[in-house]
C-alpha cells in the first residue's frame, strides 16, 4: 500500500460565485410538482364540496395531496429530465458531470473497497476480478488497491473467504493489490466496517470506491469517476446511477429492464434540481477520503432501536453530513459501466425492503437537525415517503371504504351543489373519472416519455431494446406487472411502516443473489397468504356495501387475491428466459457486448476459482478444514497474526473443550464455540498438530475423513 502524498482536501475551495442558477432550477422544479399536486387536489376538494364536506372527507383529501404530491414527483422529474437529457454541459457545479476518459488527467490512489458479510463468495470475487482485468486493461491498474472487508459470522463462509482469497491473488497476480481483512466483531455494520478501514487504512489513500457485493464497474468508468474528482475539488463524493444486469426471473428482468429504459429520464431529472446537493446510495461511489473520515462519523439518534441507536441507513446521513461541512455531491448519471443486480423473486425483494424501511424511517430524526441543508431534508423525506406513503395508501383506501360503508347504511340521497369553480360543469361521477384519469396518466405519462425519449433523440437506442415494437411491447407488459405487484407492494410497505413504529427491529441478514426456478408454493403461501385473504374479504365487502365500488376496487382485490400464484410465476426463471428469447424485457448488455459483464459470468460458469462445492457445503467444512487442511491452517493462522485477548490455548486443551473437539467431532460444539476456537491461531496450530500425530482411534470418524479428502 502507498502512503498518499499530501493534498489540500481538509477543506472545500470555496466557490467563486454564488449558485443562484441552481437555487432557480430548484425553485422551478418544485413549483412546478406543486402546482401539479395541488391542481388535482383541488379538484379532489371540489368533488367533497359538492356531495358535502364532512371529518373523514377532510381526512381523505389530506392523505389525497400528501400521495397526489408523492407520485407526481415521478412526472416532474420526467419533464425536466426530458428537456435537459440531451443537452450535454461543462461541469461547473450548475449543470451536469460530463466524462472525462479521453481526457488526460493524473490520477490518485484509489481504494476499492467491498464489505461483504456472509455472501456468495464466487460471485464476490469474480466481480473482483472483472473489476480487476478491466482496469488492468484500461492500464490504470496501478492507481487502484482492493480490500475485501469481511464481516461474515458464518464459519464456512469465513474460510472460504480465506483460501479463494489467495487463490484469487495468485491466479491475478494480486498479491499487494488485492487485501482481505476480517472483522471480530462487526460493529455498526456496514457503516462501521467502512469507518474500521478508514481509520486503518484511510491515510493512505485519497478516495474510496465503495462497492456492495453484487456491483461491478468498469475500468474506464472508475478511472472516469478519479478524474471528476481531481477537476473538481469540491466534490465530496460522486455517486454513480447502477443499471441492473443479470436477471434472469420474470421479476429481476422487469426491474432490469425498468432501470434502463426509464432510469436515464428519471436521472437526468433528479440531476437538473439536485446539482451539487446530490445523495450517496452506499455503493458504487467514489468518496473523498479526508472530510469523509473528518466530518462524517455517524451520530448516535435519540431513544432505542429501531427508530433510535444506531443508524442503519448511512448512506443518506453521510451525504448530509458532506454537504454541513461545505463538500458538494453529484450524481454522474451519464456514466455508463456502473451495475448492480436485484433481488430475483418479489419475497426477497419484500425482505431487502424491510430492512430499508426501518432504515429510512430513522431518518426523520434528520428531518429535525439543525444545520442539515434542506436539499437533503427533501432526500430523507422522499426516502421516508417511498415506504409511508404505501402506508398512507393502504389507509387511504380504508377510509374510502368506511366512507362507502357510511353512505350504504345511513342511504341518503345525496344533496348536490355547484362546483366552486364556475367552469366545471360536469356531473359527480365525470369528475371523480376525471380525477381516475389525470392520476393514472401522472402515474404513467414518465414511461411514455421515456419511450418518447428515445424516438426523439435516441432513436437507435431502440435497437437495443429489441426494436420500436418489442420495447413498447416490454413497456406494457412493465405496466400491468407493476399495477399487479404495487397493491401487495403497499401491504408488505404498511406492515414494514407498523412493525417499525411498533419497536420491532429488523435484523441483518444476507441476500439471497441466488435465482432457483421460481418460489415454492408454501413460501409463497407463508408470505402472501394474509394478503390473499385481505383481497377477498375486502372484494366481498365492497361488493356488499356497493357494486359501483367493487368495480373501482377490482383492481387492486384481483392483485391481492392472486397474490400467491403471481409471486410464483414472476419468479421462474423459464419464464424470465422466454421473455428473453422474444426480446421481451431486453436492455442494451444483452444486445451490445460488455466485455465486464462477460468475464464475469464466464469465470463464474467456468468455475476459474476451482470451488468444490460438495467441500464446501459440508456442515462444518470451516472448523474441519481449517484444523486438518495444513494449507488452510497456517494461512488462517497468519491471518489472526497479531490479535490479542484471544489466548485461549490453555482452554483449548481441557477435556470438556478441546478433548471433546477432537473425540466427538465439531457437531459437540456451538456455533459460538467453534468460532472461540478459529479465532485463536495457537489454539488452532495446537489442534491442527494432534489431529495429524494422534492415532485415528483417539479421534472422531470426521477429521480421518477430512485427512482422507485432501489433495495435494
Amino acid at each position: 500500500m502507498r502512503k498518499q502524498k499530501e493534498n489540500n482536501d481538509a477543506k472545500p475551495p470555496k466557490p467563486a460565485i454564488i449558485r443562484k442558477q441552481a437555487e432557480l432550477k430548484r425553485f422551478l422544479f418544485f413549483c412546478t410538482n406543486f402546482i401539479i399536486a395541488m391542481s388535482v387536489t383541488l379538484l379532489m376538494a371540489d368533488l367533497f364540496w359538492r356531495i358535502g364536506f364532512n371529518t373523514l372527507y377532510v381526512t381523505i383529501l389530506v392523505i389525497f395531496f400528501i400521495l397526489t404530491w408523492q407520485i407526481t414527483l415521478g412526472i416532474t422529474h420526467s419533464i425536466f429530465g426530458f428537456f435537459s437529457h440531451p443537452r450535454r454541459g461543462k461541469f461547473d457545479h450548475i449543470t451536469e458531470t460530463i466524462n472525462y476518459s479521453n481526457e488526460k488527467i493524473p490520477l490518485a490512489s484509489t481504494a476499492i473497497l467491498i464489505p461483504i458479510y456472509n455472501e456468495d463468495t464466487q460471485r464476490v470475487y469474480e466481480g473482483i476480478r472483472a473489476i480487476f482485468l478491466s482496469l488492468k486493461k484500461y492500464g490504470t491498474i496501478e492507481h487502484f488497491d482492493f480490500f475485501i472487508l469481511s464481516d461474515s459470522t458464518n464459519v464456512n463462509k469465513w474460510i472460504m473467504e480465506e483460501s479463494l482469497w489467495v487463490k484469487l491473488c495468485q491466479q491475478l497476480d494480486a498479491f499487494g493489490r488485492i487485501y482481505y481483512r476480517r472483522r471480530e466483531n462487526n460493529f455498526h455494520k456496514k457503516a462501521g466496517n467502512v469507518a474500521d478501514f478508514c481509520k486503518s487504512w484511510g491515510s493512505r489513500y485519497r478516495y474510496m470506491i465503495c462497492l456492495d457485493a453484487d456491483s461491478l464497474m468498469s475500468g474506464e468508468t472508475i478511472t472516469s469517476l478519479v478524474k471528476i474528482m481531481e477537476k473538481n475539488p469540491g466534490i465530496g463524493i460522486c455517486q454513480t446511477a447502477p443499471k441492473i444486469v443479470n436477471g434472469n426471473t420474470v421479476f429481476s428482468r422487469m426491474i432490469q429492464f425498468c432501470t434502463h429504459f426509464y432510469g436515464p429520464l428519471f436521472q437526468a431529472g433528479l440531476n437538473y434540481w439536485q446539482q451539487g446537493k446530490g445523495n450517496y446510495w452506499g455503493h458504487n461511489a467514489i468518496i473523498r477520503i479526508i472530510p469523509f473520515m473528518e466530518y462524517c462519523a455517524l451520530p448516535r439518534l435519540p431513544g432505542k432501536e429501531p427508530m433510535g441507536g444506531k443508524i442503519l441507513s448511512h448512506d443518506f446521513v453521510e451525504a448530509a453530513l458532506m454537504q454541513k461541512a461545505g463538500w458538494s455531491v453529484w450524481m454522474a448519471h451519464n456514466l455508463d459501466g456502473s451495475f448492480e443486480e436485484t433481488p430475483h423473486n418479489l419475497i426477497e425483494f419484500a425482505i431487502r425492503d424491510r430492512r430499508w424501511c426501518q432504515g429510512n424511517l430513522q431518518h426523520t430524526w434528520m428531518l429535525l437537525s439543525k444545520g442539515i441543508p434542506w436539499a437533503n431534508k427533501i432526500h430523507f423525506f422522499n426516502g421516508i415517503m417511498s415506504y409511508f406513503s404505501s402506508f398512507l395508501w393502504f389507509i387511504f383506501l380504508i377510509l374510502s371504504s368506511v366512507a362507502v360503508y357510511q353512505a350504504h347504511v345511513e342511504n341518503l340521497s345525496l344533496v348536490i351543489v355547484g362546483s366552486f369553480a364556475d367552469f366545471i360543469n360536469i356531473s359527480i361521477s365525470q369528475e371523480f373519472f376525471l380525477i381516475f384519469v389525470i392520476t393514472m396518466s401522472i402515474i404513467l405519462l414518465p414511461k411514455f416519455l421515456s419511450y418518447l425519449r428515445y424516438a426523439v433523440f435516441y432513436r437507435s437506442e431502440f435497437l437495443k431494446y429489441g426494436g420500436i415494437k418489442k420495447s413498447f411491447q416490454s413497456m406494457l407488459l412493465e405496466i400491468l406487472l407493476s399495477a399487479m405487484i404495487a397493491p401487495i407492494l403497499m401491504l408488505f410497505h404498511s406492515k414494514f411502516v407498523v412493525y417499525t413504529l411498533l419497536g420491532k427491529g429488523v435484523t441483518w441478514s444476507t441476500q439471497n443473489r441466488n435465482a432457483e426456478d421460481g418460489i415454492t408454493i408454501r413460501a409463497a403461501m407463508s408470505a402472501h397468504g394474509t394478503q390473499t385473504a385481505i383481497g377477498l374479504t375486502w372484494a366481498i365487502a365492497a361488493y356488499y356495501c356497493s357494486p359501483a365500488f367493487f368495480w373501482w376496487f377490482t383492481p387492486i382485490s384481483i392483485s391481492l387475491f392472486l397474490s400467491i400464484p403471481l409471486s410464483i410465476i414472476i419468479s421462474k426463471k423459464s419464464i424470465g428466459k422466454n421473455l428473453l428469447n422474444h426480446k421481451i424485457f431486453l436492455t442494451p448488455p444483452e444486445t451490445v457486448s460488455t466485455e465486464d459483464l462477460e468475464t464475469l459470468n464466464k469465470s463464474i460458469e467456468h468455475n476459474l476459482l476451482e470451488i468444490n462445492y460438495e467441500q464446501f457445503s459440508a456442515p462444518h467444512y470451516g472448523i474441519t478444514y481449517g484444523i486438518v487442511d495444513p494449507y488452510c491452517n497456517a494461512l488462517h493462522a497468519i491471518l489472526l497474526y497479531g490479535r490479542q485477548g484471544k489466548n485461549i490455548e490453555d482452554k483449548i486443551r481441557e477435556p470438556e473443550f478441546g478433548e471433546k473437539l477432537l473425540k466427538d467431532g465439531a457437531k459437540a460444539l456451538t456455533d459460538e464455540q467453534i468460532k472461540l476456537v478459529l479465532s485463536d491461531p495457537s489454539g488452532i496450530r495446537w489442534l491442527h498438530q494432534q489431529v495429524w500425530l494422534r492415532p485415528s482411534s483417539e479421534l472422531h470418524d470426521t477429521w480421518q475423513k477430512a485427512i482422507v479428502s485432501i489433495k495435494y
